[in-house]
């Protein structure tokens, strides 16, 4: 489950609406591999289908929505808020779980490249974080 949270946390949002009697929270998981999409949703058992959209950049994306409160409210509890792009910054994750959290998240923001430094093959990889503070809080991992 560490994975799926860093996952969230690259590629997932809460999205809360607000109706006449309640709230209403749902976990959004996008991705463009729909594969993975179908390994996560079968970890979660969830039931709800995964929809096709369009993304920003005009290229085919996956997204599962799953309408479960208590799992959206277990992810706030850990640090993934409503707009977390901007919130993001520490989650309460036990270290022995931690390398499963970056795995996670690199899966949904990390990128590997290759390139030729005079002549030599250079291979390199990297995070995407919208937040510094994230990085930070990910660099200096402490254990909770």
């Amino acid at each position: 489950m560490a994975y799926v949270l860093g996952y969230i946390a690259a590629d997932g949002s809460i999205i809360i609406r607000k109706g006449r009697k309640s709230e209403q929270f749902i976990v959004n998981i996008t991705s463009a591999d729909k594969n993975h999409l179908i390994k996560i949703k079968n970890i979660l058992r969830a039931k709800y289908k995964i929809g096709q959209k369009l993304s920003g950049s005009g290229n085919i994306a996956y997204q599962l929505q799953i309408s479960n409160s208590e799992m959206a409210k277990s992810l706030i509890k850990l640090g993934i808020l409503p707009r977390k792009t901007y919130s993001l910054s520490s989650l309460k994750i036990p270290g022995k779980y931690f390398a499963d959290f970056v795995r996670g998240f690199f899966d949904g923001d990390g990128t590997v490249y290759i390139y030729s430094v005079n002549g030599t093959p250079q291979i390199k990889s990297g995070f995407v974080a919208y937040k510094f503070d994230f990085c930070i809080w990910a660099l200096r991992f402490n254990p909770t």
